[in-house]
């Protein structure tokens, strides 16, 4: 495991300082190794979000989309 300094911000200090004495993390790296891993996930998701968007805004240009006049009506014909 590589080791590297971290310069923070005092807020961001007091809050990895916060996560530590709450016993939540065991070390400051416990709390930045978890944080950085929710930032890989949440990046994840989003690529995998705007990849689904993409898919629609494709099916919509090719004419594969349906016409809806009243969304309410249409929500509750899909059992909202």
């Amino acid at each position: 495991m590589t080791t590297f300094a971290v310069h923070l911000s005092e807020q961001l200090e007091s809050f990895v300082d916060m996560k530590v004495g709450s016993g939540a993390f065991r070390d400051r790296s416990a709390v930045i190794e978890s944080a950085l891993a929710d930032m890989l996930q949440q990046d994840t998701r989003l690529t995998a979000l705007k990849a689904k968007i993409q898919d629609g805004l494709d099916e919509l240009d090719a004419g594969l989309g349906i016409e809806v006049d009243d969304i309410e009506a249409w929500l509750d014909s899909l059992g909202r």
